[in-house]
């Protein structure tokens, strides 16, 4: 067996991960999130595929879908409530939309090739997407929300569905890969996942076919160590109760022997 056992996970406390600090996993702990291990088996609860790159010519309106280009320009203003608007101009060669957000610290420049996840609309007779996810495609760090299938975990204790993401991202890159402790044959017999591929593609899947059998070897993670637990229950009650004594040689009983074939 190698990796780490699950067990193990378990007991590396929650703030071991990157980006979740004491008072975050004070906050997680409320939630019985104690653990690395308690994180990883936090599941996504649904999914959004952003796997496929649309032409923005072609772009369907109202979906949600990705796209990718060049910044032709970008602009910054400040309008009311004392909040900025930033606002780009993104081409693919085929046309050009028009991002909108209202966020002063993203920072995009001129000439940077960005990808951009939401829903397009037409604005005043443009495309537009207002405060789609965006990211830089520079290629320094692996994208958790565009040009892929994103999950989309449950919120915990406050934490956004972003921060979770990005947090089980961490813990699971740091705790790959996890030791698989059922026997191979069993695992081919009962069309099974080892346990590190399962958590892998339940959290991050490359797409959404793998989510399906992912789901399958948790749940039946789930399901043995139920039963694991109530037949080693089971075994220490009979092994630890008292019999009780029942004397044979009444006449009723030698009757009964006695009357036997």
């Amino acid at each position: 067996m190698s990796g780490r056992p699950l067990s193990y996970l378990v007991s590396v406390p929650v703030d071991a991960v990157k980006g979740i600090g004491p008072r975050t996993a004070k906050k997680l702990g409320g939630v019985d999130v104690h653990s690395v291990a308690d994180l990883l088996l936090h599941v996504p609860r649904r999914y959004l595929d952003r796997s496929q790159l649309f032409n923005i010519a072609a772009v369907p309106l109202g979906e949600e879908v990705t796209i990718g280009g060049t910044v032709l320009r970008v602009s910054r203003r400040r309008i009311r409530g004392n909040r900025t608007m930033i606002d780009a101009r993104i081409t693919d060669g085929t046309s050009v939309v028009e991002g909108v957000w209202f966020n002063p610290y993203l920072r995009l420049e001129e000439g940077a090739e960005v990808a951009l996840s939401g829903k397009v609309e037409l604005y005043r007779g443009k495309l537009q997407m207002k405060s789609p996810d965006v990211d830089l495609l520079d290629g320094s760090e692996e994208s958790l929300i565009t040009g892929r299938v994103v999950p989309v975990h449950p919120s915990l204790a406050g934490l956004s569905s972003r921060q979770v993401r990005v947090s089980v991202h961490n813990a699971l890159r740091r705790s790959q890969p996890v030791t698989e402790v059922l026997p191979e044959d069993l695992l081919d017999r009962l069309d099974l996942l080892d346990r590190s591929t399962a958590l892998q593609a339940i959290h991050f899947p490359t797409d959404m076919a793998e989510v399906p059998p992912a789901r399958k070897r948790l749940v039946f993670d789930e399901l043995f160590r139920l039963e694991l637990a109530l037949a080693l229950r089971k075994r220490r009650q009979i092994e630890e109760s008292a019999g009780v004594a029942h004397q044979l040689d009444g006449d009723l009983v030698a009757g009964f022997i006695g009357a036997l074939p």
